[in-house]
């Protein structure tokens, strides 16, 4: 999608974030739809769409690393090679796969806590009334917090983790 469609065409300004195709379509989603956000909160929900969506996480961790392999080994830039048997693609698509679930479990367990809801909040700060109001994954924060305690001083960054990864049963909760 081009900048002038976005533009042209307000009914893209309402496409939901989950539709994204690219990490790049997504960035101009969020920049479109919350036009108010600062730098860093703009990041952080980056982060966190791009959490839920492993393709798009996949493109973003293979374009760091091909940005960061250059300026680490130095050298002009080479193109990227494509596979030349199925078992080198198969060899490939694995390496990518555990650098992205390593990449995917070090995000979670710095920034779930500090992650900036649409209200402008940090999850930590953020009630469990307003949790179940954004629904989603947070409903099952909002089980887990008081209505009107807040997220950071009733659950841990581990706990906030194992709900997002649904290993994590609130007490008192029937599935």
């Amino acid at each position: 999608m081009s900048m002038q469609e976005i533009t042209t065409n307000k009914s893209s300004d309402r496409k939901s974030l989950a539709d994204a195709k690219s990490p790049s379509d997504l960035l101009l989603r969020i920049h479109h739809r919350f036009p108010g956000e600062t730098k860093e909160q703009n990041r952080e929900r980056f982060i966190e769409r791009s959490l839920e969506n492993d393709d798009i996480l996949r493109e973003v961790l293979a374009s760091w690393h091909s940005l960061n392999y250059r300026s680490l080994m130095g050298g002009k830039p080479s193109r990227p090679t494509t596979p030349k048997s199925p078992e080198d693609k198969a060899k490939q698509d694995e390496a990518v796969q555990q650098i992205a679930e390593t990449a995917k479990a070090n995000l979670t367990k710095i920034v779930l806590l500090d992650l900036v809801q649409p209200n402008g909040k940090k999850l930590r700060d953020c009630t469990g009334a307003y949790c179940a109001k954004v629904g989603g994954w947070l409903t099952n924060i909002a089980i887990a917090t008081p209505r009107t305690s807040l997220v950071g001083s009733v659950l841990s960054e581990e706990e906030v983790e194992s709900i997002l990864k649904g290993k994590f049963t609130p007490p008192g909760f029937r599935s």
